[in-house]
């Protein structure tokens, strides 16, 4: 089979992806070549250069739908990497949320493949990294746990996700077991900070949308960065007063743009 790129791509990811496989296939299929001592021709090269080029397109293409559809919270997001990138903005955000501080955030999924599995055996997807938590923080750190695996979820199912898909989202996560030892030392459920999370998330969708926009760019987040996703000042004096404001529903969280990052 030979695949030719069309003048006009598909608009919809689900054809995309079915696209994508095609060419993958193609490219192993030059790869076994190549491992069984297979001599190239230069039509063979320019194939393989075509290929390479429209899977590069493809992605692109497919990569910005997935972007747009993030922004509105639509869900079906089906790239591992978009979905880490909106689980480690939730954190984030939510971190801010209650007035804490964000050192970094990022994403580890590669591209085109699976996440990375540490020494611990867990699958790191990504990392936000907090500032040590202040006495109010920390009665918060539930729902800034919560907030991750409840952003993943809008990014899969939208802006409504039901308690099993929620689960679903959960099962196996790190996020999962520190939520069922807060649970046990805060007498709460991991259901009742997932159901607090779910509101904030909401209402921070566009930061959040637009913070895993960027990191699926590939940039580290940091806390300037969140709060400017927030619509915060850049004076710090007065992100205080800018956060009651957001929380109390006075002020909105701006909408991100559609620009490419």
């Amino acid at each position: 089979m030979r695949y030719v790129l069309t003048d006009r791509l598909p608009t919809d990811v689900v054809e995309l992806r079915s696209l994508a496989g095609q060419v993958d296939e193609e490219v192993r299929g030059f790869r076994a070549r190549l491992a069984a001592g297979e001599q190239f021709t230069h039509r063979d090269a320019d194939q393989l250069r075509s290929l390479l080029d429209a899977r590069d397109e493809i992605t692109a293409a497919c990569r910005e739908l997935e972007h747009q559809a993030l922004r509105r919270g639509e869900g079906g997001c089906g790239s591992k990497r978009v979905v880490a990138a909106a689980h480690e903005a939730g954190h984030a955000v939510a971190l801010v949320w209650f007035d804490g501080h964000v050192y970094t955030a990022e994403v580890f999924v590669p591209e085109n493949g699976e996440p990375l599995v540490g020494h611990d055996g867990w699958r790191w997807k990504g990392h936000c990294r907090a500032a040590p938590l202040s006495t109010v923080t920390d009665t918060c750190r539930g729902v800034v746990t919560a907030a991750g695996p409840a952003a993943e979820a809008v990014a899969l199912f939208g802006q409504s996700p039901t308690p099993a898909q929620c689960d679903r989202v959960l099962a196996g996560q790190r996020d999962h077991r520190e939520l069922t030892q807060f649970a046990l030392s805060a007498s709460t459920t991991v259901s009742d900070m997932l159901a607090a999370a779910l509101p904030i998330v909401r209402r921070c969708w566009p930061a959040i949308a637009r913070l895993a926009i960027e990191m699926d760019a590939g940039k580290v987040i940091s806390h300037a960065d969140v709060c400017a996703a927030l619509g915060l000042s850049k004076d710090r004096q007065m992100h205080g007063f800018e956060l009651a404001n957001l929380r109390a529903g006075l002020r909105a969280v701006p909408e991100p743009t559609c620009h490419r990052v």
